[in-house]
């Protein structure tokens, strides 16, 4: 027998052995904890014991934690083989193509979410400002009442409503008429959107004269059945000049949000076929991990690379589907055997992982749920720890006792609590601190992606070419350089020459006066200068600009904190110079930095504060899962529709199974707001397990 075999499930067998075969994809439905990344590897390794050829396989994932995963655990078996293997996320393994591709491309960089807000927002102000400034200063001088301020207001979008607009259009691939309609009709009826309608072509946001006649006749009607003032159609104009502009100074200053990426490739793939079948017969075989997490933008791409050698193997879990906010569709998840109709279905049943009792409320919880496979996970473990709902009349005495209970199982690493949103966490971090138990709270943002950390990056990007974002983030570190200096700066620059490489470049190419602009901006030149006439390394320019951080640092940063921010600030300058070490550019770099989403060190002895949705892919000994009340969780929106409802059950299910042993549920009967009793409603989730709580 394989040695992939030995330990395997009979359930886990079945799936390493399966035959490939050509336009039978293998779909693995899995439990929570129920080996599937293990049986993805193993299916890899028996995979390449038959013979077959490991630069074939490509294995496609979500975040590139997993993807590193599975090529580090490939890696412990197969070590001599494995660096053969392509471990991915999609954003990554379209960058790649992309670029090989198109030179012109290799032009581009791509902008984080942090700047791309920056980025769209100096739009948004130059439209929206005035308007909003305006209303602000009439309601100020009590020309117009509390009432009709708030529901002027309501008429404005927000940039966050632009962004989602953007957003949703890019990976539903909607028209961007429609979705702006949707959500003017959204903002002012308060109803949740639930999932989008799919068109067929990939220019979504290109605003055709036809497509806006047609979209200005719905809102028109719609204006007139709500009764909508003037300043309504005002911002509907502002809101589309806003993204068209957004839209043309991204290609104009060559930039890639990360939505563009899989816009473009999937574009890319559809009018230049050869490449498309090359790319499908380099890659024959490919496995997905994570696919309830898939949407339609990534899904169009995933069936274009693998539309003429069709061996795919996709593992979902329904129950662990929790991004409809990123767009994530269960059409896919119903209609495999539509879209594939030789589908062959796996199941992995078993639980490695959480006590039998937690396995049990699992299964009752989910459920609920209609719209899902039928499936039972079976628990493998025999401990018998039952879930404890525990109350307290008050929630902040509840606090006190969440504290109490962990200092008595005096285990902080295996101990983790857990939340339905960040804004959750403030006072039991508040209690963790009194009682002196040490904590880490798990963010999106990782420490590439702090202040002086992004500053840091910003000086790197300048070095490597002439990119308007960064050069106004640099500017604005160095003292007394405000604002509006940067950006007539960055507008001069800009025009300068638009074919240099650097901005240092543009400086000696035409001879700028810097210290006409200003005399600490020689500071600035200085560095480069040296950088570039090779009288100093990378590792000491960095740390030429990191003399400037650290003076910001002592003038900003509260004592406690000013080693912490200059250890961080020394941590990232030694991941960029290990970096530049192993790739080729700056630019590679960069890129490596923005997609790949590097991990911190890890912290250890601590109890973890974190989100559900960032805790999907962990687990502990002991799980406290709070604020678990009605409005709260599930999210009172979510009560529109049995689809979000029952998304937010999933998330529930995601909670309960990251614990292994011991899982607590916590509740209060009422809290203080401003001196006034509040009462607290349990969460519906509670009610639907109550038989189960000890």
């Amino acid at each position: 027998m394989s040695i992939f075999l030995e330990k395997a499930s009979e359930e886990q067998k079945k799936v390493i052995v399966s035959e490939f075969k050509n336009n039978y994809p293998i779909v693995i439905i899995a439990w929570a904890w129920s080996g599937k990344t293990t049986t993805i590897i193993n299916k890899i390794w028996y995979s390449i014991e038959k013979w077959i050829n490991p630069q074939e396989i490509l294995a496609m994932s979500f975040s590139n934690k997993s993807a590193k995963e599975i090529k580090d655990r490939v890696q412990n078996k197969i070590w001599n083989k494995a660096n053969w293997i392509t471990c991915w996320t999609f954003h990554s393994i379209a960058l790649n193509i992309l670029k090989t591709n198109i030179p012109e491309f290799r032009k581009y960089k791509i902008l984080d979410q942090e700047d791309d807000k920056k980025y769209i927002k100096k739009i948004y102000d130059k439209y929206f400002w005035p308007t909003i400034k305006d209303l602000k200063k009439e309601f100020k001088e009590w020309k117009i009442e509390e009432e009709e301020f708030m529901f002027l207001n309501s008429l404005i979008s927000s940039l966050n409503d632009i962004q989602w607009c953007i957003a949703r259009s890019k990976n539903t691939n909607e028209n961007i008429y429609n979705v702006i309609f949707d959500k003017i009709v959204q903002k002012q009826e308060n109803i949740a959107i639930t999932r989008p309608l799919k068109y067929n072509t990939y220019d979504n946001i290109l605003f055709s004269e036809e497509e806006y006649n047609i979209f200005i006749e719905k809102v028109v009607k719609f204006s007139k059945e709500v009764d909508l003032p003037k300043l309504f159609f005002e911002n509907l104009k502002y809101t589309i000049s806003t993204i068209k502009e957004y839209e043309n100074n991204k290609k104009r200053d060559k930039y890639n949000s990360f939505d563009d990426l899989l816009v473009n490739i999937v574009k890319f793939l559809n009018k230049n076929d050869l490449v498309r079948k090359n790319i499908d017969k380099k890659y024959k075989y490919i496995y997905v991990d994570e696919f309830q997490d898939v949407n339609f933008i990534q899904f169009e791409f995933l069936k274009l690379i693998n539309k003429d050698f069709n061996y795919l193997i996709v593992v979902w879990d329904w129950d662990q589907a929790i991004y409809s906010f990123r767009w994530c569709d269960s059409y896919y998840f119903t209609n495999m055997k539509n879209i594939y109709p030789n589908t062959r279905i796996f199941y992995l049943n078993d639980n490695y992982r959480s006590d039998w009792q937690i396995v049990a409320v699992a299964n009752h919880l989910i459920k609920n749920n209609q719209f899902r496979y039928e499936k039972e996970m079976n628990n493998i473990k025999d401990i018998v720890n039952p879930p404890i709902l525990l109350e307290s009349n008050e929630e902040k005495h509840l606090f006190e006792k969440i504290v109490q209970k962990i200092k008595a199982i005096n285990n902080f690493e295996e101990t983790a609590i857990l939340y339905r949103n960040n804004s959750h966490n403030l006072e039991i971090q508040k209690e963790l601190i009194k009682n002196r138990i040490p904590f880490k709270v798990v963010w999106w943002q990782n420490i590439l992606n702090k202040k002086y950390s992004k500053d840091i990056r910003a000086f790197l990007s300048i070095l490597s070419s002439i990119d308007p974002i960064s050069l106004e983030r640099v500017l604005t570190v160095f003292p007394s350089v405000w604002k509006k200096t940067a950006e007539t700066f960055i507008a001069e620059i800009s025009g300068l020459k638009e074919n240099e490489n650097t901005l240092f470049d543009v400086w000696k190419e035409w001879q700028i006066d810097i210290l006409a602009w200003h005399k600490t901006l020689n500071k600035l030149y200085e560095f480069m200068s040296n950088f570039f006439s090779n009288k100093k390394t990378l590792a000491e320019t960095l740390n030429d600009f990191k003399s400037i951080l650290e003076k910001d640092i002592d003038k900003k940063i509260k004592i406690d904190k000013i080693e912490y921010e200059k250890e961080i600030l020394e941590e990232v300058i030694n991941i960029i110079l290990e970096l530049y070490n192993n790739w080729n550019t700056i630019e590679e770099i960069l890129e490596k930095i923005t997609l790949d989403n590097l991990e911190e060190k890890e912290e250890h002895n601590v109890v973890t504060l974190s989100t559900i949705h960032r805790a999907k892919w962990l687990e502990w000994e002991n799980v406290f899962i709070i604020k678990a009340y009605k409005n709260i969780f599930p999210w009172f929106q979510s009560m529109q529709s049995n689809f979000l409802l029952e998304e937010e059950r999933n998330l529930f299910y995601v909670a309960i199974t990251r614990a292994k042993n011991n899982l607590y549920f916590w509740i209060a009967n009422y809290y203080f707001n401003w001196f006034e009793e509040k009462s607290i409603i349990q969460s519906m989730f509670i009610d639907e397990i109550f038989e189960y709580l000890e």
